[in-house]
């Protein structure tokens, strides 16, 4: 399963996604490919966002700190004035169509959005 938990913190998000959807066979798994495309998409996203408050300078995205790894994905935002938790908004939208059509292969865990 993969587990996807988004919280809010100071100016921005933090979310975590770890896991595998194992609904088939690595590279054959249409939700992993679902879920990846949409969390990379807002990682993209986010990388065309200017920082607006609080970002300090010294790093190609210095409101955002991002980490991969083996069934792992974990970002942190900030200083972007909101951007990050609209554009969260939209992305969440569409995990949540996954989690429904598949609930025993993701579970979306979004404390970032009311």
């Amino acid at each position: 399963m993969i587990r996807i938990r988004v919280l809010r913190c100071d100016d921005g998000l933090e979310m975590t996604a770890v896991g595998h959807a194992e609904q088939a066979p690595r590279g054959q798994d249409i939700v992993c490919a679902g879920v990846s495309a949409l969390l990379y998409g807002f990682v993209a996203y986010l990388e065309t966002l200017p920082p607006i408050a609080t970002a300090e300078a010294g790093g190609e995205h210095p409101h955002l700190e991002c980490s991969e790894g083996e069934g792992l994905l974990r970002l942190k935002t900030r200083g972007l004035g909101g951007a990050d938790i609209n554009g969260w908004r939209v992305t969440a939208a569409g995990l949540r169509l996954i989690q429904t059509a598949y609930p025993t292969c993701v579970a979306l865990h979004d404390c970032a959005v009311p």
